[in-house]
């Protein structure tokens, strides 16, 4: 079986593949925008919810603590 293309058909293929690339770039770049504010929020959380930096050490001490019990 042959199959014939025509200069029409190579140009649509063309077409396509740009169209998809495309979207596919505003899609990551959407996703890029989300994960920078995603990581902004978390921040901005982190400050509010632990101002001390003595809290934090003790935060950081206990999670150490978990993870060697395997909790």
């Amino acid at each position: 079986m042959t199959m014939y293309t025509t200069q029409g058909d190579i140009k649509k293929a063309k077409m396509l593949a740009q169209k998809k690339i495309q979207l596919l770039l505003k899609k990551q770049r959407s996703n890029a925008i989300v994960e920078k504010i995603l990581y902004q929020a978390k921040s901005q959380f982190k400050l509010i919810s632990m101002p001390n930096p003595n809290v934090q050490k003790e935060f950081e001490i206990r999670n150490k603590r978990r993870k060697v019990m395997g909790l």
